[in-house]
This record gives structure tokens, sequence and C-alpha cells, in this order.
């Protein structure tokens, strides 16, 4: 069966990390998500240090060094502008196929406003190919998107259709989605919709689920319960980014 490309996003407040950190996150969240299915990895490194795909594990010495030669953006003097953080990919081929997926790291940043942190997963191109359909489904991705949430310490994690977000005329930085994680931090604020799954995790977040089928943006009920997510998350639209320190 031929379907669309599907994105794993996320985000969180600026936060102030070392490369050995960021390194140590990287690490972790591949390491996690090779465990959820074998279509994550094995992985391949990928920044302006290192501009041909290496075997992460061949490379994780060198990581934190890598890391920080892989700025964001760099001053007029040509060095690394560290405010922005850095910015680099793994993943589990090197030529675009049904099978293929991407995580793009543009994280360490710590300038406000209009730097945020965020880590993206996407599956195949949705130029050039579909994706296999046997890798996505709900057990697969919801614990894809829990191990990058875990790894980086997000505010917010969502799973959806790349489709769903061109369909959608919303410009909420917290959209709708098949699946959404919300962190402990901002858990309380959130009143997930009666009419759906919803689950509170052992770390404290919370877990809306639209569908546990397959979300197809041809499908009415999954849009409607993708709408009520996004409803549910209007309280944390509301507040201004970044949220105060000590919120709530």
């Amino acid at each position: 069966m031929k379907i669309g490309q599907y994105t794993i996003n996320s985000c969180w407040v600026p936060r102030s990390e070392t490369e050995d950190s960021l390194s140590f996150r990287c690490l972790k969240m591949a390491r996690s998500l090779s465990s959820v299915n074998s279509v994550f990895g094995p992985w391949h490194f990928l920044s302006e240090a290192c501009q041909v795909p290496q075997p992460l594990e061949q490379i994780r010495e060198q990581l934190p060094n890598l890391i920080s030669h892989s700025p964001v953006d760099r001053t007029d003097e040509g060095k690394p502008f560290i405010p922005y953080g850095y910015i680099f990919h793994i993943g589990n081929s090197d030529e675009t196929n049904p099978r293929a997926v991407t995580v793009n790291m543009f994280v360490g940043a710590t300038a406000t406003p209009g730097y945020v942190n965020h880590v993206s997963l996407h599956t195949a191109d949705p130029y050039n190919e579909f994706t296999d359909s046997d890798i996505v489904t709900y057990d697969i991705f919801r614990g894809a998107m829990l191990a990058i949430a875990r790894a980086w310490d997000v505010s917010w994690c969502a799973a959806y259709p790349t489709e769903l977000r061109t369909l959608s005329a919303s410009h909420a930085k917290f959209h709708a989605a098949w699946m959404t994680y919300v962190a402990p931090r901002f858990e309380p604020l959130i009143q997930p919709p009666a009419s759906l799954e919803s689950e509170r995790l052992t770390d404290g977040g919370l877990l809306m689920v639209a569908t546990r089928d397959r979300f197809d943006v041809a499908n009415p009920a999954h849009l409607a319960a993708a709408e009520e997510i996004e409803a549910a998350l209007a309280p944390l639209n509301a507040l201004s980014w970044p949220p105060e320190e000590d919120y709530p």
C-alpha cells in the first residue's frame, strides 16, 4: 500500500547544553528508536562537519566535536554563533526509499525569540518516494514519539501525516495531530477530550491519541479527532513562548 510521508515533530524551550550533553541525548534517542523497530537504524550521521554520512556507532567518540563544528549560524568572522545552537542529522539510508527515515536535530539553542529547539523525524521523501505502510503503525509511531520526547526532555511532541499540516488552516504552534505528548510541566494545563483516548504516563506527561488506526487525512473522523486534540492544547498555545521559567 502506498502512503505519503509521516512526521514526528517536537520542540522545547531554550536550554543551554554542552556538546557532550547533546551527543549523549542523540545517542540515547538513536538507541531508543532502534529498540522500537528495526527500521530505525542502523544510523548514519551527517552534519556540516561530517558531510559524508558516517556510521553513528563508529563516530560516537567524535560526536561532541562534530556537533561543535556544526552550528545553525556563524558570526561575521565565521565562528559558530552558539546562541542559535547546532544542526545535525541521522538517517537509516543514504538513498530515498519507502523505508527511509531521517531525524533532523536543531538543538542547543538559548536565544529567544525565534530560535526554538526541535527534533523531527520524517519517513521517505514526499517528492520522490512513498512510505512503506508497514512502518507506519500506532505502536511504532507511539514508541518513536516517546523515544524522542524522553531523550530530549521536550515540551511537546506529535506524530502526524505530513499532509495534515498542509491541509490545516491553523497556524497554532501546538497543532492537530495523530497523537500528541505534552511534558509533565505543562500537563496540568490540558484537559484531554473525553471522546478520545488519553493516558497519563509514568514520567508525568500526557499522551492524547486521535485513533489507533493509521491516521488517514481522507477520513473525516480522524480529522475531527485531530482537531479535538488541537482544541485541548489551547491553554498551551495561549502561553507566550518561551513560558516563564517557573511556570506553572
